[in-house]
This record gives structure tokens, sequence and C-alpha cells, in this order.
């Protein structure tokens, strides 16, 4: 990188100079692309999961059945874990293209300025161009899960995510538990006179059939102590 001219008058960029910051346009460029996609990504994986959990939420306490909000717990953590780590990208291409433009802008501030301080704009330019490296993956690695959860606790959502993984589980204990300590259910067949003849061949009649909760068994009636009979 060839050092631009400290003399009184604006600097003229030599062609390695332009070339440099042409590379650094596009890689700004490419970012902010990258970014507008893990954006739009977020937000559309973020209406399927609240969707998804709130709709099992419902199910379950609606049907009373522990299975479904069993089945909602790892669909909405795969779904955080996913977001977090969008998330986590998307701040990252952010940081970077900060950076990229700070780099554009010491560009600049070296050809607009003039006298000492055009002096300094050129050596903080020469620093930003030292400091640059090309390509958006070398920058955007993936990341690691601790370090995806530790940047996830502070981002709304992620409580969201919480307090519906609370919601479910607590749902499906509370109906397992009234499922297991809850009675089994007796049924008994009403029918009325003449339904059902059953001989050698089951034959139909006319009536009806409904299953009834079974009435109390009746006690049989306290018959008052009698004398014993006498034998003459």
């Amino acid at each position: 990188m060839t050092d631009l001219p400290s003399n009184s008058n604006p600097p003229h960029p030599t062609e390695a100079t332009k070339e440099i910051v042409r590379v650094v346009e596009s890689d700004h460029k490419a970012t902010l692309e990258l970014i507008s996609r893990l954006a739009t990504l977020r937000a559309g994986l973020r209406g399927v999961i609240i969707t998804l959990a709130s709709t099992v939420l419902g199910l379950a306490i609606a049907q009373s059945s522990w299975p479904i909000a069993a089945f909602g717990v790892p669909v909405v953590v795969a779904g955080y874990f996913a977001e977090a780590r969008l998330e986590f990208l998307l701040r990252l291409a952010h940081d970077r293209a900060v950076t990229l433009e700070r780099k554009v802008q010491a560009y600049l501030s070296a050809l607009v300025e003039t006298g000492v301080v055009r002096q300094d704009a050129d050596a903080a330019f020469q620093r930003e161009v030292k400091t640059y490296q090309f390509g958006t993956s070398r920058s955007l690695r993936g990341p690691s899960i601790r370090k995806t959860i530790e940047k996830s606790v502070r981002d709304v959502m992620t409580w969201v995510y919480v307090a519906f993984v609370i919601a479910l589980t607590v749902s499906a204990a509370i109906i397992g538990y009234r499922q297991l300590a809850a009675p089994p259910k007796v049924y008994c067949v009403e029918a009325g006179t003449g339904i059902l003849e059953s001989r050698e061949i089951p034959t139909a009649r006319t009536g009806s059939v409904s299953l009834v909760p079974c009435p109390p068994p009746a006690t049989a009636p306290v018959l008052p102590d009698s004398p014993a009979p006498k034998l003459n």
C-alpha cells in the first residue's frame, strides 16, 4: 500500500488505493445483503415458532392431553436455538458493516482534509487498511453454543421462549397428574324394552342404546327383626 502524499494540497489517491476502497465497498454491500437475508429468515422463523407454540399449548389445554404439551417443549427449544444463532450472526454482520463503513469514512476524510489534520486522516486511513480482512465468511464463522446462549440472554425473545417452555411443561405435568389421580370412568348401557334379543343369533329390535354413568348400587332394604316361628 502506497502512503498518501502529505503536502498541503488534497491527496491524489493511487490506483492501489482506489482498488482497495472498491474492494471494501463491495464487501460492505455483500455484508448488507447478508444482514437483510438473516433478518428476513429470523422474522419468518420467529413467526412460525410462536404460532406453533401457541397452537400446541391451546390444543393441549383444550384436549387435556399431556403428550401434546410435552411435544411442544422440544419444538420450542429447537426454535430458540435456531433463532439465537441467527441473532448472533446478525449482530456480527452488523458490527462488520459498521467497521467497513468506518474504513470508507477514513478514506473520505483523507481526501477532504488539508494541512496537519489531513496527515492525521492519512495515518488513520493507513491503520484501517492494515486491519482489513476480506471475506464475510471469515468474520462470521459458526458461533459456539456457549457464546450463543450468553448473547441471547439479553434478547427479549429468549424470555418469550422460556415462558412457552415453562407453560408447556407445567401444563403437561398438571394434565398428566390429573389423569393419573382421577378414578377410571365406568359407563353402563341403558337399553329400552326390546332393544336386543340374544338367543342363538342376536337380533336387533327397535329402541335405543346409550352410554350413561352407572347409578349407585341399590342397597337392600333392612327388614325389622321378626320373631322366630314356634314349632308345635
